[in-house]
Formats: C-alpha cells, structure tokens, sequence
C-alpha cells in the first residue's frame, strides 16, 4: 500500500509470546548446548547489562556461546577471527578447545554445567527492546561502529516467513550470516532448497574454473535476491515469488518505506529516483556509545537512512541501482576509507591521503589510495 508517498506491506510483525530471543530459542532448540554453557556463564557472574564477545571460527560452539549469553540477560557481540587486539575491559577468556594457550584463560569444558532443559528459563527482558546482539558496521563513512540489535529486532526477522530451507555460508561474526542460521535452528528443517550468498561471492562461482571441472549446481533453478544491512537485522525487501523474481522486490510486513529526494529530503513518488528509508520493527536501536552517529543515521521521522539508491514503481516493487555511501564492499567485508586511511598516514613520508573504492568485477570493490 503507498500513502502520503510512503510504501507498507501489511500489519506489524507477528513476534512469539515471550519478548526473549533466549526463550524464544530454547523453547525451539532443546538439544543444542546453548543452555548448558547458559548455567555455566551464570555461575561466572555473567547477567543482565554484561557483554559477551565471541571470536573464533563459525562452528557449533560459537552460537551456543553466543546463546547462552544471551539466555543469561546479556548482550553478545562478534569479533573478526583475525581480531588480535587486546582490551583491559575483558574479565573472562573462555578457549573453546584445547589447552588453555595463557593464564587466566578458561576451558570451555569448565563453564559448561549439565542442567534439565524442562526446569531452565531463560532470563526475560523487560519489554523487548534490550540489547540482545552487537554486529560491527561503518554505516555510511567511518570507523566501525556497534549497531545495537535488541530482542525485538531479532524476533520480527525470525517471524519473517520463509519460503525456503536455506544453507548460509556467511561468517557468524556478520549480521546476516548469524541470524539466518539461527533462523535455520529455530526452523529446524533439514532439506536444503536454497543456497544464501552475497553478491561478490556470488560473481566467484559465476566466474570459477571450477565450474567446468565440476557439475557443482546440477539442480539450480533460479537466482532470487533480497535486501537488507547490518542496521535492519536481517532483510526489508524480499523478493516477490519465485516464479516473478525479476518483477522487482516487496517490503516485509510492519516495515516502512520512503524515497526521498539526495538533496532537499522530500519524498518522492513512484519511478523517483533517490535514497531509500525504512522504518520498523527489525531497525536497530542505535550505535552504542556513539550517539551523534545514532543522530546522522536516522532522519527526523524515525527512518533509518541507508545510503543506498533506489526506486519503486506503481506495484509497489522496489529496486536498489546504486548507492551514496563511500563505504568500500571487498569481497563482501566491508572497509572502512577512514581506516585504510589512518593506516597510510602513519607513513612518514605521506603528507595526506584520501582513500575510494575502484569498481571490480570479482571483488566488488578495491581500495584505492590517493597520497
């Protein structure tokens, strides 16, 4: 439906009774770990208002240990499996396997405590709108920034309906390979019908020799897309059938949509094109600790910005051709200029630099330096 210039596609989600994702989990996915190592970060200390930091592989452990956090009250968030820094803000460090590599690291085997799944609940949160998950995103330009995923967020992604058994490959520490494959748990349906990819690695199987060597897709059928960022959990726009996958695509239910106009934010009306807006119940709450940056990412009604160009036409189908951001997407990571930048000003010899990203076929995007 558009009103006033403003796309909707429905009534607001429908979200499971309890308002915790820790909950919502368990009640699906009795027979995971998940709530062993739950009870065993409780016995450490770990509640409500703490957070829990995962690194490492995408493997079973990850999304128990991200889970049980999350049973616990606290918040979890994901680090790159090539984080090395270090933080004096860290209490624990839970090593999955092996010995413990340092003092004062835990062995995962430690912190699990078998509990009785049928007696276990899972702390609630008071309305919803806790901080539930942290993903890493630049946004439109900058730095990383911590986008706060509350409970909320994740349940209306989850009561998406999907049509498909699908196998994602995404690293859990993004977003979206995170939240579908604990989409897929909850689902808990086994045969595979559909492959989820990003487009760079898409154009790698395009243009893969392996290709010829292998008959690797015997049974593939179609190519469908859908849109959504780090700021929206998980998808906004879907597309429409699978029969009409090029028609464009559909708003989930309970989200808004508005294009407005680059430079006077007007909105605009159908086959107009400009940047794209959402709002609804699967948008962040913010950035954490960075408040001006929450600011700039949200327009004066609510709408989330997202930096990218698109349109929709009288159907209410829409269609992403381009974006604003300066943001550089290598291989689908996404590389922040002002990092790279900082970087190569610690050369001695570079007086400023400026870098953009160079269009690639394979990669997506090469970061491109100007010194």
């Amino acid at each position: 439906m558009i009103q006033d210039k403003v796309v909707t596609n429905g009534v607001s989600l429908e979200v499971p009774a309890h308002m915790s994702v820790g909950q919502t989990f368990l009640d699906k996915v009795r027979e995971y770990a998940e709530l062993n190592i739950a009870v065993g970060l409780k016995d450490l200390g770990v509640k409500t208002g703490d957070v829990v930091a995962v690194c490492g592989d995408s493997r079973s452990e990850y999304i128990a240990a991200a889970m049980g956090a999350v049973c616990c009250g606290a918040t979890a968030t994901f680090f790159n499996a090539l984080f090395t820094q270090e933080t004096e803000s860290i209490q624990h460090i839970v090593q999955v396997d092996g010995d413990p590599t340092a003092s004062g690291v835990l062995a995962l085997s430690s912190v699990e405590t078998e509990s009785d799944a049928r007696c276990y609940e899972a702390e609630e949160v008071r309305d919803g709108k806790d901080t539930a998950l942290i993903f890493y995103s630049s946004g439109t330009t900058g730095l990383p920034k911590g986008a706060m995923i509350s409970h909320i967020n994740i349940l209306g992604g989850y009561s998406v309906k999907q049509c498909n058994n699908f196998l994602t490959i995404m690293p859990w520490y993004h977003v979206y390979g995170l939240i579908s494959s604990l989409i897929i748990l909850i689902n808990h349906k086994r045969l595979i019908n559909c492959l989820m990819l990003v487009p760079p690695v898409v154009v790698f199987i395009a243009k893969s020799p392996l290709l010829e060597k292998y008959d690797t897709m015997p049974n593939f059928k179609k190519l469908v897309e859908g849109y959504g960022m780090t700021e929206t959990t998980f998808v906004v726009l879907k597309y429409i059938d699978e029969i009409e996958a090029k028609r464009g695509l559909r708003a989930i239910p309970g989200v808004k949509l508005k294009i407005v106009d680059c430079e006077t934010r007007e909105k605009l009306g159908p086959n107009e094109k400009g940047e794209v807006c959402v709002k609804g119940p699967v948008i962040m709450k913010g950035y954490i600790g960075n408040d001006a940056a929450t600011r700039d990412a949200f327009d004066e009604e609510g709408y989330l910005k997202t930096g990218d160009i698109g349109y929709y036409n009288d159907e209410e189908h829409f269609f992403i051709i381009d974006r604003l951001k300066e943001i550089i997407k290598y291989k689908g990571h996404q590389v922040a200029p002002a990092a790279v930048e900082s970087i190569v000003l610690q050369h001695s010899a570079v007086a400023d630099c400026g870098v953009v990203g160079k269009p690639d076929e394979v990669a997506g995007e090469l970061p491109t330096a100007f010194v």
